[in-house]
């Protein structure tokens, strides 16, 4: 579930719910899944699998864009 709100600057801003009580800005989201694949890409892994069980379109295109960039630079 995502919500679109104001800032105090007016600007709109896209943010997620990421539990009952968090909403969380897409940009904090994807630069969390960012620095997590960085730690995983220094544990020299072959291959990694995450398992999106949000079910929402946000979250998968979210982590899907997150992948593509991933994938592109590491």
């Amino acid at each position: 579930m995502s919500t679109t709100i104001f800032s105090h600057s007016m600007a709109e801003m896209t943010w997620v719910r990421i539990s009952r009580l968090v909403y969380c800005r897409l940009e904090t989201v994807k630069a969390a899944l960012y620095d997590l694949f960085a730690s995983v890409e220094s544990w020299v892994l072959q291959k990694l699998f995450l398992v999106d069980v949000h079910g929402d379109r946000l979250h998968q295109q979210t982590l899907y864009e997150v992948i593509k960039e991933a994938r592109a630079h590491m």
